[in-house]
């Protein structure tokens, strides 16, 4: 064969892949070339991925699917894989390697070196957890005894698979040692224990959810089975829809066996002529695959039908090419119908005579065994069920003797896993509870902390409100006092107007921002949203902030696009932005200049007040926007401040669905950012 010569001449592994992957594109199956590709990728990731043991598994399920195609790849990937589990110590995957090599020596008539194998394949698996392992060397070996006609040990090995695989749910495996059961029992004419088997293969192709063709392969061998008891109908119905299946699949080995079931049909009619096409078919069918066994039973066949056809020649030419095969393969059975056969066609000659002692010679000591096959086949089945039924009874006996010494011992421990459940629940449930109350302790201390804080923060904010609003009241009162009881009193008020002007411009600013905090603390206070245009609004605040901001010569220039619209309660607006401005006009020097802009972005208008006062450093920035201190400073003309501003306008914004943002630089100005959501229209 060409892969022996390749693997002879130490040609690398990877050329040898190649040329495997060729045989795969003529056979179109899918399967197998994608096993190879697997292999070959391993092989370039190096040595590493090599020694894994995916790599051993891949190359023995590849050395499966060449099975009756190429008996010498089969060796080959057995021996490849065998040499990378010894190096890694695969203990499986030895077993599956020695198991590949003995199925390619049974094959090729190799009994012994076969038997040596399946022995060393099989005492492996017994160190395995594999359920799979064991049973696929049962099959082999069932298989292989079968082709030696060892057929009580057919039987066993068989029996001894089925029983690991239905406890392991090994369905499709399980199905398959049936399917090789009934063919030995049909084989035997045991047909109605042979039928059994193949029915209960085909249901369970359908748990094992097989393919149809796996199905087919059943289908062919109860129509076989029918036949040969004659039941030639049910034979010719089984066999055409199992050819209707094959044919649509690429399995050439099945094909051929279900087109010789038909040609056997045709035999049983004598219908030589129709049988003689069907076994031309079968043989075009196996010609591309090796399987020599096969190839036997073709030409017998083929010589049987050209003998009734009285195409002598042509028979006994197909007759020798078996004899020779089965003496070849010490095929004692084959050789024997070759004999017969070959009688046959001699007819009345010495040749005839001749063939007929060696049939006879080949017989007599078959049909010595023969007399007790039938009954040692129903025997070894009988044997196995009454072997397990006795291990059974054994165990049981067993468990229950044993079971006496460990009650008290059961009793004991259950009692001690109670107490040890009981005690730690009890811990588990205390741990939990402290847990719960470390908690709740931490949460307490921290709203403590946090509500002395806010108290602390009200207090000193009352104290420097307090202060704010009393100082000018007092001055006022006393002015007014002065003014009615002293002549002159009239001159002191009209000179002092002006600052008491300023005074309760202060004292007004200052009330409203502590009314509107106040409000903004109680929870039940509603907010009314509306479309406000920033143009016609910061018209209104620029009038409310005009004397201020006359006071120290400030522009206020206002850049606005008049379609720009906000959705927010008016008022809230209004105190936001008259704070902002107020800030921008106390921190600013004379003749500055605050700016108003607006731009729209994701979903929102964003307004900026800019001035180029004293700007603030990040640490007052922060104390001013993010700490929970009132922090409170004097504007450029010593201008006083409550600290409440800021705080009282990230409120009222947080309320809107908006939100502030400071930017600033020490003798640089200020720049406030203001988020707004976009009015929508209606």
């Amino acid at each position: 064969m060409i892969i022996k010569t390749i693997f002879k001449s130490k040609i690398s592994f990877s050329y040898i892949l190649f040329f495997l992957f060729g045989l795969l594109l003529n056979a179109q199956d899918s399967s197998k070339d994608s096993l190879i590709q697997q292999i070959q990728t391993i092989r370039n990731e190096g040595e590493q991925e090599i020694k894994s043991n995916t790599y051993v598994d891949l190359l023995t399920e590849l050395a499966v699917k060449y099975r009756y195609r190429d008996a010498d790849s089969i060796l080959l990937l057995a021996d490849e894989a065998l040499k990378f589990s010894n190096k890694t110590n695969y203990t499986d995957g030895k077993a599956f390697s020695l198991l590949r090599k003995a199925d390619y020596y049974s094959d090729t008539g190799k009994e012994e070196k076969a038997n040596e194998l399946y022995t060393r394949s099989k005492k492996l698996a017994a160190t395995s957890r594999n359920p799979i392992l064991r049973v696929e060397i049962l099959k082999s070996i069932a298989a292989h005894e079968f082709v030696s006609q060892n057929l009580e040990n057919t039987v066993k090995a068989s029996y001894e698979g089925i029983e690991i695989a239905s406890d392991n749910k090994l369905f499709e495996l399980e199905s398959k040692l049936r399917h090789n059961l009934g063919y030995c029992y049909s084989s035997c004419k045991l047909y109605d224990e042979a039928l059994v088997e193949y029915l209960i293969a085909d249901s369970l192709w359908t748990l094992a959810k097989g393919n149809s063709y796996h199905r087919a392969t059943t289908l062919s061998n109860i129509a076989l089975n029918a036949i040969e008891k004659g039941d030639l109908n049910l034979g010719k119905s089984y066999s055409e829809e199992s050819i209707a299946i094959l044919e649509q699949q690429n399995e050439p080995l099945w094909l051929s066996r279900v087109y010789r079931t038909k040609c056997r049909y045709y035999i049983k009619k004598q219908n030589y002529e129709k049988a003689l096409k069907w076994i031309k078919k079968s043989d075009s069918a196996l010609s591309i695959i090796y399987n020599p066994r096969d190839q036997m039973e073709i030409d017998l066949t083929r010589s049987t039908i050209l003998n009734n056809l009285n195409n002598q020649s042509e028979a006994k030419k197909y007759a020798l090419i078996t004899l020779e095969a089965a003496l070849s393969f010490k095929d004692s059975l084959t050789q024997a119908k070759s004999y017969d056969i070959l009688e046959k066609i001699e007819g009345q000659t010495k040749n005839a005579y001749t063939y007929h002692q060696k049939s006879e010679e080949i017989r007599s000591l078959l049909n010595e065994n023969g007399k007790v096959q039938n009954l040692a086949l129903l025997r070894a089945k009988m044997d196995f069920a009454k072997e397990k039924e006795k291990l059974n009874l054994k165990n049981l006996r067993n468990t229950l003797t044993q079971q006496k010494h460990f009650q008290w011992i059961t009793v004991a421990l259950l009692t001690t896993i109670i107490i040890a459940l009981i005690v730690y629940k009890s811990n588990r449930r205390e741990k939990l509870l402290n847990k719960q109350l470390e908690e709740k302790t931490k949460i307490l201390s921290e709203s403590q902390t946090i509500l002395n804080q806010i108290n602390n923060n009200q207090d000193k904010l009352f104290s420097i409100v307090g202060h704010d609003l009393r100082g000018p009241i007092v001055s006022l009162r006393e002015l007014v006092d002065f003014t009615l009881e002293n002549k002159s009193g009239q001159e002191y008020f009209t000179r002092f107007a002006p600052k008491l002007r300023k005074d309760l411009d202060h004292i007004h600013f200052t009330l409203d921002n502590l009314l509107s905090w106040g409000q903004s603390q109680m929870k039940g206070a509603t907010i009314y949203k509306e479309t406000l245009n920033l143009v016609e609004e910061f018209k209104t605040i620029h009038l409310f902030c005009q004397k201020t901001l006359n006071q120290k010569s400030i522009i206020l220039k206002q850049e606005l696009s008049e379609n720009l619209e906000v959705s927010c309660d008016r008022n809230h607006f209004n105190i936001v932005f008259r704070n902002l401005i107020c800030n921008a006009t106390k921190f600013s020097k004379e003749n500055g200049t605050v700016i108003i802009s607006a731009v729209k972005k994701e979903g929102n208008v964003v307004i900026s007040i800019r001035d180029n006062g004293i700007g603030m450093s990040q640490e007052v920035l922060n104390k001013v926007f993010n700490s929970s201190e009132h922090y409170s400073t004097f504007g450029t003309n010593n201008e006083r401040g409550t600290g409440l501003g800021i705080k009282l306008c990230k409120e009222m914004l947080k309320r809107n669905n908006g939100s502030i943002c400071p930017e600033s630089r020490v003798n640089s100005g200020t720049i406030i950012y203001v988020a707004l959501p976009i009015a929508k229209r209606q």
